[in-house]
């Protein structure tokens, strides 16, 4: 019987103490990333796990690849912090399929979080939203209430601008709850590969700074043509292998 097999990247991003190494730990199965309860982040660095589990089905296996990004803070968070934390953790699985999962903690839910949510939309343009779900932590403070009206109740009109792809976790969930909390996400992101066809997001502002660059080294490889013609040695002599020194601002 051949073997189907299923790969899902996941990037977690949020803010300190949002509850992403909890919930990389409940979609791997293994207590593979460090956590710490209070509001500071105890993540670092990226840091990246992969799990292999046998699906549902019989003769399907899964491969979950998740990193844990250090998390934004809240006093120093800058659009340059994002831009580098995403695009780092991103280059890893180039060209491959990513979800972002942007982590926000129900209980504690500030208007702050919201607003640097929609921060790290702008920051990648329009597309960035079809590619991320939006999950929130601290399922437990919920219970049985419904979560739309919850989330709805808490956040106001901000609610009304998040992804239609959200999904609550309760990371002190039983065992057998976690794995169907899991199954809900990866049905999320499935819904999310189909809606973009599975093509992989694309940086623009990756390809706006590799156009810059080609500019640039144009711009300098003109001038040094321009400067050699106008010289006039007295002696035919070549020089070879001329530098370029390209300076970004």
């Amino acid at each position: 019987m051949a073997v189907s097999n299923e790969h899902y990247r996941i990037i977690l991003l949020g803010k300190c103490g949002s509850g992403k190494s909890s919930t990389g730990n409940s979609l791997l199965g293994e207590d593979n990333f460090q956590t710490a309860s209070g509001v500071g982040g105890v993540t670092m660095e990226l840091q990246r796990s992969v799990a292999v589990q046998k699906e549902r089905k019989e003769g399907q296996r899964r491969t979950i690849e998740v990193t844990d990004t250090p998390g934004f803070s809240e006093t120093k968070a800058t659009t340059q912090e994002m831009v580098t934390t995403v695009v780092k953790s991103a280059t890893v699985y180039r060209p491959e399929f990513i979800t972002f999962v942007y982590v926000m903690k129900f209980n504690g839910y500030t208007r702050h979080d919201f607003l640097m949510y929609k921060r790290f939309l702008e920051t990648f343009g329009p597309d960035m939203i079809r590619y991320t779900i939006t999950l929130f932590t601290g399922g437990d403070y919920l219970k049985r209430k419904n979560h739309r009206d919850e989330l709805e109740r808490l956040m106001g009109q901000d609610f009304f601008q998040l992804s239609s792809n959200y999904i609550v976790f309760d990371n002190t969930a039983s065992p057998t709850d976690k794995k169907n909390q899991t199954y809900r996400l990866l049905d999320k992101i499935k819904d999310v590969q189909a809606v973009n066809s599975k093509k992989p997001f694309t940086f623009d502002i990756l390809e706006r700074t590799d156009e810059y660059l080609r500019k640039a080294i144009k711009r300098k490889v003109s001038e040094v043509d321009k400067d050699e013609k106008e010289k006039k040695p007295k002696k035919a002599k070549t020089d070879v292998g001329k530098a370029v020194k390209v300076e970004v601002i």
